[in-house]
């Protein structure tokens, strides 16, 4: 009788230690469990954060590239630079020394340095973005003049520039034959393949359009 007393308290012990020992075996489980869940969230969320993408044509693509505006025939020019924030720079330049007067006897240079902000791009297609001249600025103020050292320097606008409502960028590979008569008039000089009459079926390079005036400038990679 008292080893059946015996018995009864041991399997009384264990079946005890049984039940305290479950409860704590879930409790990790569901632990583990939790911090595996969480982990895997985590890391679901880090994978798919939606982060902005550059698409298509940007200031930044267009920043080592000299802006020439020119008819190929004497020595004026208006060079431009544009920075990645779509500001630039650039100068405008010609000089007649045939034209002197008094105080002036070494002739006359018109000039222009200037400074300013593109509008953000807008695309019309693959090939053709448009802004506009959002503000623009000169060293010296248009329309003014001075003469030093017999050279007589008139301050003009920025020629090329004037009436900049309405620009448009032609990227490489735009079809010429689609570009204005206007736009052709001033780059064609850039696309003459050596054949008399013919040109480029393509720009080969990026072509700034100012259509309000009508002028355009050819940008290319200097060097």
């Amino acid at each position: 009788m008292k080893k059946l007393w015996i018995l009864a308290c041991v399997l009384l012990v264990l079946s005890l230690a049984a039940c305290g020992k479950a409860p704590g075996d879930v409790t990790t489980d569901a632990s583990t469990d939790t911090d595996d869940t969480s982990a895997s969230a985590e890391t679901d969320a880090s994978v798919s954060t939606d982060a902005p993408t550059a698409e298509g044509l940007s200031y930044a693509d267009l920043s080592d590239l000299t802006f020439t505006f020119s008819s190929g025939v004497g020595g004026w020019q208006t060079i431009m630079y544009m920075q990645a924030d779509g500001s630039f720079t650039g100068e405008y330049f010609d000089s007649d020394m045939g034209v002197t007067g008094e105080g002036y006897p070494d002739g006359t240079v018109y000039v222009c340095t200037f400074s300013g902000q593109f509008a953000p791009l807008s695309r019309v297609d693959d090939l053709t973005y448009t802004t506009k001249v959002e503000s623009i600025s000169y060293v010296q103020p248009a329309d003014t003049e001075e003469i030093q050292d017999g050279v007589r320097y008139v301050y003009t606008t920025a020629y090329g520039l004037d009436d900049a409502q309405t620009l448009y960028f032609y990227l490489p590979g735009t079809e010429t034959a689609n570009l204005s008569e206007a736009c052709m008039s001033w780059v064609s000089i850039y696309l003459w393949t050596g054949v008399e009459g013919e040109h480029a079926k393509e720009l080969p390079f990026v072509v700034l359009f100012n259509e309000n005036a009508g002028t355009a400038f050819a940008g290319e990679v200097e060097g």
